[in-house]
């Protein structure tokens, strides 16, 4: 399993990651905006021009290990915004635990435990657009904790089964 930090900016992702990439003397690996987002249509309120140039995925490595991930707050409305896993930016909240499983059971059964003991399931897990297996949820102690399991990963699991 892989473990990753992801960090929430409020309108200003890309200058963030730019500055990282300067810092670190690393690339970045992957960035999509709003706009990109092919679910843009289910938003119940329409997407300006300046939110659909916002991030809503970046990624680059910082290390051989360790993936610095970021996006910017999703569009109020939207089928990624609140009660979906995100809540209003507040430096303080801007930060969450991404988990690799292995599997999509692995994925099933650390979401279940971790919103156990009165933590909630903001986004049940599900197949997402990018190829991956995700949901998140929130702790009893208030920590966001995203589970993305790459759906190429569950390929080695099938086989095994059969």
């Amino acid at each position: 399993m892989k473990v990753h930090l992801y960090l929430t900016f409020d309108g200003n992702c890309s200058r963030a990651f730019d500055h990282y990439k300067e810092v670190f003397g690393t690339d970045i690996e992957c960035k999509m905006t709003w706009g990109d987002n092919p679910h843009k249509n289910k938003s119940k309120v329409a997407l300006s021009e300046e939110k659909a140039n916002q991030i809503m995925h970046m990624s680059m490595h910082l290390t051989k290990s360790f993936e610095l991930m970021g996006c910017d707050t999703p569009p109020e409305g939207s089928c990624c915004g609140e009660g979906m896993g995100h809540e209003k930016f507040v430096v303080g909240n801007n930060m969450q635990i991404n988990l690799e499983p292995d599997s999509k059971a692995h994925a099933d059964k650390l979401i279940v435990a971790l919103a156990s003991k009165g933590g909630k399931v903001m986004n049940p897990m599900e197949e997402a657009f990018w190829g991956s297996y995700f949901g998140m949820c929130k702790d009893p102690f208030g920590v966001t904790w995203m589970l993305n399991c790459p759906l190429e990963a569950n390929k080695d699991e099938k086989k095994e089964e059969d």
